[in-house]
């Protein structure tokens, strides 16, 4: 079967850019190169490895765990159902931590870091400092590991809920950001969000229990002037600042995402 045919076949059951890039992944051909017709036809492996993808496609499974990668700011990743795929929204946390201020060697870390994105972009961004990325899930941490190995072999892993790997080594970051579980049960999600990792995705009652406890204990740890930053969910901002101002004695603040949803907490420690 040829790349265009097979491209045509898939186009029928799932969008075209993603039949495309199954297509291309599938056969090992570049993504505008998929339906070439100077390019042999494809093997039965090919073919039967498309359909294979093109199949759970169509039944709701992200993208990045059929591809095996997914891009975030500038690297390209690897994912599987054992982490959450990487959002792009989630790249915020990375632009502003362009804007804190800390001394080199000082550390920062990653709470529930997943496939390591966060981790490893703070490590790219800012080669001198401290870098850890922590995650209650060991096969998570295998993920964020091997990522890690690739694009920033310098970030330490550490296995643990929340703060306790940190305050278990006498740690004391002064910058954690995290991108804890926020959805609620009935909030309207994406079906492939149904694949990824419950433990990633649920956040209890109303989205917010893992994040309430991150607060806590980030209060309770964080020097003067740290930095807690949080991604949240679309409407959560507010009842997150909420919490969090009866616990920090500093400034908090809100960033929007590009849709002008509230999308990134700030709290920081005051003196």
């Amino acid at each position: 079967m040829s790349g265009r045919d097979l491209l045509a076949e898939a186009s029928r059951r799932l969008d075209r850019l993603d039949a495309r890039l199954i297509v291309a992944e599938a056969s090992g051909r570049a993504f505008d190169q998929v339906d070439d017709p100077t390019w042999p036809d494809l093997t039965w492996s090919q073919v039967e490895r498309a359909r294979r993808m093109v199949r759970r496609r169509a039944e709701g499974w992200p993208l990045a765990y059929l591809l095996g990668h997914r891009g975030f700011w500038d690297m390209e990743l690897g994912v599987d159902p054992r982490v959450l795929c990487p959002r792009p929204e989630t790249e915020l946390l990375l632009e502003l931590s362009q804007r804190v201020p800390m001394a080199d060697g000082a550390w920062a870390l990653d709470v529930g870091t997943g496939s390591g994105a966060l981790a490893i972009g703070l490590k790219r961004l800012h080669p001198n400092w401290q870098v850890a990325g922590s995650d209650r899930s060991q096969a998570a941490l295998q993920v964020a590991r091997a990522n890690g190995r690739q694009w920033a072999p310098e970030v330490h892993w550490w296995w643990g809920d929340l703060l306790a790997p940190a305050r278990g080594r006498g740690i004391t970051p002064q910058l954690v950001v995290a991108n804890l579980p926020y959805v609620a049960p009935g909030d309207r999600v994406d079906p492939a969000v149904r694949h990824e990792p419950a433990c990633a995705v649920w956040g209890g009652a109303d989205g917010l229990s893992p994040i309430r406890r991150l607060v806590a204990e980030a209060a309770g740890l964080l020097p003067a002037g740290g930095r807690l930053m949080l991604e949240v969910g679309a409407g959560q901002a507010e009842r997150v600042l909420a919490h969090g101002r009866g616990l920090f004695h500093g400034e908090a603040t809100v960033h929007p995402d590009l849709s002008g949803q509230g999308r990134v907490v700030v709290f920081c420690q005051g003196g």
